[in-house]
């Protein structure tokens, strides 16, 4: 019988009835969200993926068309990563990187320029700290 899976929401052929997930690394992402087993009491679902009706794909589909970069590879990338961002399955530490990643990915379908990270910009300060005072590669 094919269904779909309650974690990414693709489809795949479910060999009991009772069954709920795709594959053993959705079963893992269910675990870690709090989820019971298949058979257990108070047996509830992950978040479904918001997909395109998302608000944040939605946005980000909205000013991609503004830009004319709906079709490039970086907007690909950017509607991409705003409905990962949308689906709930990621951490706060994923949240925030995907965050992150977004914001860039939108900057270079702009076409403008990406700012530097501050880390990267102190790491090549050190770098150039280092070469003058003893020539160390860091």
């Amino acid at each position: 019988m094919q269904r779909p899976c309650d974690v990414c929401g693709a489809p795949y052929e479910a060999q009991r009835r009772t069954s709920m997930y795709c594959s053993k690394r959705c079963s893992m992402r269910a675990s870690r969200a709090g989820m019971t087993s298949p058979g257990g009491a108070g047996n509830s679902r992950v978040r479904a993926p918001l997909g395109d009706g998302g608000a944040m794909v939605e946005a980000v589909r909205l000013e991609l068309e503004r830009l004319g970069q709906l079709r490039s590879v970086y907007g690909a990338m950017a509607v991409r990563s705003a409905e990962r961002l949308g689906s709930g399955l990621d951490s706060g530490g994923g949240t925030a990187a995907l965050s992150k990643e977004l914001g860039r990915l939108l900057a270079e379908a702009a076409g403008g320029a990406v700012g530097v990270d501050r880390l990267d910009e102190l790491r090549d300060r050190r770098r150039r700290k280092l070469a003058k005072v003893g020539g160390g590669d860091g």
